[in-house]
């Protein structure tokens, strides 16, 4: 097991002592973990039970499965599954679960004590479903925490499943839940399908993962996917009702309907997402949607979505919260770069927003929606009000801002000076908004090649609200996965849904 040290100083009587807490990371392989290895067992007979130890390191044998890993595994303990042959292919089910596939029914007991189950270094084991459910017609995930905090679930290539590729459960709330650096693709499953879900998840990480081609196979209309070529309607990269304090990050999504959803935000007052240093490309609905799922649902507090690249898409921060029981407050969203993106955000019965520093650059791009500011009232009490809105960058768009009352009156503004002026009954405006936007060209690196750092001398170098860049590149943070190098690393698309 590796391990980071983690120094403590504790005062005794006026004495400094230093303790050691042990934190395993599980970065590289030692002989004391415990190891999953289909081929090794295809190659070798064993009379005696696996203890998940290799023979010339003392042990019995690797285990054959993922399933018989997690359950051997303790708190903090690391382990390991080996590339093999062919895909682990496990439909089987934890008795009083109602989904397939390897499954947690506990966790780990601290930081300090997680349980992590991981690729072996510098391989990708394959798990796959091959798109079919269990014996009883149960949908089977890749791994599917049904119980247990402290949790890392680590570099998997996952395919085929028929539930989302890595699922915690709804039933109880589960903590500290890290999904990294895996590979998810080609999901297809039925009714609020996600490569990643986090239901529930309560400061749960997901981060330097790539996800994407998430299908929904209730709906074959091809008009629901304007994307691919795939007869069915796409959906989530990231999904989740109630989660809690949790951070999307460095992830890279794309050929999905929407790329975080939250479908139903936390009821015990707790923050929304934060949504930081992801690539989304290439999606149908919105790179980050918040939504109730019905009437009478809380509000969306404090949702977070900054330094991002979002290419292709509506819209980048779609908030439906007009059925919630109180108005949405606290957003920022700032510092993202959106190319062919027609729309930053569109607010529904939200409140106290932050924006700035984004910047949006649009090669006549043809969506459904046509402004960077939308503003949607179906309440007239509850007014949306964004807070703060300036040192943005807007290129190539046909409108600056839509108030859309849902009556013959909306306003639509063409032009920065007629945003700057403008003026509603029906959501609340900042005083002096967009004073320092500016409407040049930005002046990319390399914008053929996927390269959106701005040159040394362009308009929004230097000239973000704290004298950072606008957009997402040049303030010292990864975007995307570290893998991930600016160039595309798939087709091409080119959406012209009106």
């Amino acid at each position: 097991m590796t391990s980071t040290i983690f120094k403590l100083a504790v005062i005794i009587s006026g004495l400094t002592v230093t303790a050691m807490a042990q934190a395993q990371t599980c970065n590289e392989a030692t002989a004391d973990d415990f190891y999953a290895d289909q081929d090794w067992h295809a190659e070798n007979s064993v009379s005696a039970t696996p203890d998940g130890r290799y023979p010339e390191d003392g042990g019995v044998a690797p285990f054959a499965t993922i399933q018989e890993l997690i359950d051997a595994v303790q708190p903090g303990d690391c382990g390991f599954v080996r590339a093999s042959t062919s895909p682990y292919v496990e439909l089987g089910r934890k008795s009083g679960t109602d989904y397939s596939g390897n499954t947690f029914i506990r966790g780990g007991t601290s930081e300090d004590q997680r349980i992590i189950i991981a690729g072996y270094p510098g391989e990708r084991p394959v798990i796959s479903a091959n798109q079919q459910y269990d014996s009883v017609g149960r949908a089977v995930a890749g791994f599917f925490v049904f119980g247990g905090d402290h949790i890392t679930i680590r570099n998997f290539q996952i395919t085929g499943t028929t539930a989302p590729g890595i699922y915690t459960h709804p039933q109880e709330p589960n903590t500290d839940i890290i999904i990294e650096n895996n590979y998810i693709h080609h999901i297809y499953g039925e009714e609020n399908i996600g490569g990643v879900r986090i239901d529930k998840c309560i400061s749960c990480i997901v981060r330097g993962n790539t996800i994407h081609d998430i299908y929904d196979t209730r709906t074959h209309a091809t008009t629901s996917n304007p994307i691919t070529s795939e007869p069915y309607g796409m959906h989530s990269g990231v999904h989740g009702y109630y989660p809690e304090n949790s951070i999307i990050e460095n992830n890279h999504i794309y050929h999905v309907g929407k790329a975080i959803y939250q479908k139903e935000p936390n009821h015990n007052g707790a923050n929304s997402n934060e949504v930081r240093y992801n690539i989304i490309e290439n999606v149908s609905d919105a790179a980050y949607y918040l939504q109730n799922a019905g009437s009478g649902g809380a509000p969306a507090l404090n949702a977070k979505f900054h330094h991002n690249l979002v290419r292709n898409a509506p819209i980048a921060v779609l908030a439906e919260m007009y059925e919630a029981t109180t108005p949405s407050t606290g957003f920022e969203i700032h510092n993202n770069t959106l190319v062919n993106v027609n729309s930053l955000y569109m607010l529904q019965r939200v409140q106290d927003v932050d924006v700035f520093d984004n910047l949006i650059y649009n090669q006549n791009f043809k969506v459904g929606v046509k402004a960077a500011f939308i503003f949607t009232n179906t309440q007239t009490t509850d007014k949306n009000e964004v807070a703060y809105s300036d040192h943005n960058l807007l290129y190539g768009l046909s409108n600056l801002a839509l108030i859309d009352r849902y009556t013959a009156d909306n306003a639509t503004y063409s032009t920065l000076a007629g945003w700057q002026t403008a003026t509603s009954s029906t959501s609340i405006l900042p005083a002096g908004r967009d004073s320092s936007t500016l409407t040049q060209a930005p002046q990319f690196t390399d914008p053929d090649n996927g390269d959106y750092e701005l040159l040394v001398g362009s308009p929004g170098d230097a000239a973000g609200r704290f004298g950072g860049d606008i957009g997402a590149f040049g303030n010292g943070f990864v975007i995307g996965p570290g893998n991930w190098s600016k160039r595309p690393r798939f087709e091409g698309v080119t959406i012209t849904v009106d």
